[in-house]
């Protein structure tokens, strides 16, 4: 048990290093607040920021607003950094959750140590939660945690203990509800009584997160983007080989091929299924088979009937993202091998099943991943354009031109604008010759007055290696910045 123990933690360790070190986490899908920041955060409920659009836009994480408004607190009159903040908050209790509600979940199963030591293995040490660490999607990474808790609260139903995950859960990502309330039913005893407890539970829920959905219900709802699922990134080898097709980069669109060595799960599945095998075992592989043909979304075969769902049954279009049915593919999978491994008295097998399950990863890891998992140390010249930008008495954006840092300063005084986003603006596309630069407006003189008309007061340039900063007010960036470009552009 200790060695299982050890192996556990030496992995966490190892997988997650940069979350318990020092560097700075950095990653597309989350914002590094500032001190100044902070006062967005506590100050009051708003539906509209502009740390994630350019020029401001619907709020669509609401639900986190309990979680961010206490670190805000914290941060602001505590003084602690946002890089403490977000491990305190996110990442540390995301993997901590995530060990410990799978262990829970396994219990309920009757499960010993030998098949808790390994579904743990599989749930937390896999490339759909690696991803999500390394994208820092905060809300999604907890609730990921929490799922297998709230499947056992319901299968092992205690009406405030059930109330109590459930409405945590919704707090995290309200789809996570949805998708233990599924779960939860698929793994227990069908029983009426349940059910109707469960719905009174339901409306306590959404009577806890009224706070989020009335605000969303008085906009009519916000529309979730459609174009995710039509890009048909994930295939049905993916879905059954539990492989995230963004593995290692990380780089959305950026797909890759899964390494042979991931067959060892679907290998597994089938010879946990032909050895000693009984009807659980078998109603199990059939959820995991039903889950991997939601997976994998609008790919083919049949991806038109995912399409049928996804524009016709209630709530269903928040999951246009297919890969949110990643954890149930998971749990389901994690519950089959377990039970297998659980009795298994083979030695070389005990040792050798968990080696194969993690060696799919060992390539990927060891290449390097993007993002958190990765981490920055030097951020000193980042940090240094805090001074250029802030401005605590006027209101100001900022643009980054070719692309804002990952650290850029911004507060909801002070805005910051992605050079990335902002050519897609009128007048600038149509101010550019041909699509290879994309920036080629910046030759003509009167750019500087569409950043006046936009409230753009500075400017930052990242030019091969060297920073070019300047205030918009200033006569000198007209001159000044075309004669830097003249000579790269020519």
């Amino acid at each position: 048990m200790k060695i299982k123990n050890l192996i556990l933690f030496g992995l966490t360790a190892f997988v997650f290093s940069s979350i318990f070190s020092f560097k700075y986490l950095v990653s597309l899908d989350s914002v590094y607040y500032f001190n100044e920041s902070f006062n967005d955060l506590i100050s009051k409920f708003n539906l509209w920021e502009s740390y994630n659009y350019p020029f401001g836009g619907i709020n669509l994480i609401l639900w986190l607003h309990p979680i961010t408004y206490t670190a805000g607190y914290l941060g602001k009159f505590l003084n602690l950094d946002w890089n403490i903040l977000v491990r305190l908050f996110f990442y540390i209790p995301s993997i901590i959750l995530s060990f410990y509600s799978i262990q829970k979940l396994a219990k309920a199963f009757d499960l010993r140590e030998k098949g808790k030591f390994l579904i743990s293995l599989i749930y937390v040490f896999n490339t759909y939660f690696i991803l999500l660490v390394d994208g820092g999607q905060l809300g999604i990474m907890l609730a990921y945690g929490l799922l297998p808790l709230a499947i056992e609260s319901i299968i092992k139903f205690k009406f405030y203990r059930t109330l109590t995950v459930l409405s945590i859960i919704t707090v995290f990502d309200p789809r996570f509800l949805l998708l233990s309330i599924i779960l939860g039913l698929l793994l227990s005893k069908f029983n009426f009584h349940k059910i109707f407890k469960l719905l009174g539970v339901l409306v306590f829920v959404l009577l806890i997160n009224f706070y989020w959905l009335l605000p969303v219900l008085k906009l009519g709802g916000v529309n979730a983007p459609t174009f995710v699922s039509s890009l048909k990134l994930v295939t049905i080898k993916d879905s059954l080989l539990l492989y995230q097709p963004h593995w290692p980069y990380n780089q959305f669109g950026k797909v890759t091929e899964p390494a042979f060595l991931f067959l060892i799960f679907p290998i597994l599945l089938v010879v946990s299924n032909l050895i000693k095998p009984n009807k659980f075992k078998i109603y199990l592989t059939f959820l995991f088979l039903f889950f991997v043909f939601l997976a994998k979304g609008e790919s083919r075969p049949f991806g038109e009937f995912y399409s049928y769902i996804m524009d016709n049954f209630p709530f269903a279009s928040i999951f246009r993202d297919s890969t949110k049915f990643f954890p149930p593919l998971l749990i389901t999978f994690s519950l089959i091998i377990s039970q297998y491994y659980d009795v298994l008295k083979n030695k070389v097998l005990l040792y050798l099943i968990p080696i194969f399950l993690i060696l799919p990863l060992v390539h990927g890891l060891l290449t390097g991943l993007n993002y958190n998992l990765k981490g920055l140390s030097d951020v000193k010249e980042i940090f240094n354009l805090k001074k250029i930008t802030l401005d605590p008495n006027n209101f100001s954006r900022t643009a980054y031109i070719p692309e804002k840092p990952q650290l850029a300063f911004q507060t909801e005084q002070n805005q910051a604008i992605d050079g990335r986003v902002l050519v897609n603006y009128l007048p600038f596309a149509s101010d550019n010759y041909g699509s290879e630069d994309r920036f080629n407006f910046m030759l003509r003189n009167h750019y500087i007055n569409y950043f006046k008309s936009l409230g753009i007061k500075n400017l930052v340039y990242f030019l091969n290696g060297e920073t070019l900063t300047a205030k918009i007010d200033n006569p000198m960036p007209e001159k000044y910045f075309i004669d830097k470009l003249a000579v790269v552009i020519g």
